[in-house]
């Protein structure tokens, strides 16, 4: 069994958030908005070499509720990667998490109510060939009327 905690890369310059094998990554995507609405580089979601799921997440910033400094220190209960461990403690300091600030609060049971899974191939994206002296692509993307997918699709690969 996978732990999918360890698959996480530490490197900001790498195209996708999670990468499980070879061929099958994850992005994951969060907002406080409202609205779905996330912004892709352009080669996330083009890609025709590897299988991309998109991980959506709405948070709801509340005053009473998971604080982002628990939710990390729980993902390092999990982790067992001593690398990841020290980067995840570096990622609290960078959000500017410390003994008076326990950083951004959120509603922990309706983010997984309103937890969702995409396939990269049917987010809307552009299609045509852009040339190569255009780079660093950028678009945000709604995914209101894209059809999203089972998160048991990702468990044939975990």
């Amino acid at each position: 069994n996978t732990n999918i905690i360890d698959k996480w890369h530490t490197k900001f310059s790498l195209k996708h958030d999670i990468e499980l094998d070879k061929i099958n990554r994850i992005e994951i995507k969060t907002t406080t908005k409202e609205e779905r609405i996330h912004t892709f580089k352009h080669n996330q979601l083009t890609r025709k070499d590897v299988k991309v799921y998109v991980v959506s997440c709405l948070l709801e910033i509340s005053e009473i509720g998971l604080t982002l400094n628990t939710l990390i220190d729980q993902i390092i209960e999990l982790c067992e990667d001593i690398n990841k461990v020290n980067e995840l403690y570096a990622l609290k300091k960078k959000c500017g998490i410390n003994d008076q600030y326990e950083g951004m609060i959120f509603n922990e049971e309706l983010a997984y109510l309103k937890l969702k899974l995409y396939d990269s191939s049917s987010i809307p994206q552009i299609k045509d060939d852009i040339p190569e002296s255009i780079t660093r692509i950028t678009y945000d993307v709604n995914l209101a009327n894209v059809d999203d997918i089972d998160f048991n699709a990702l468990k044939e690969i975990i």
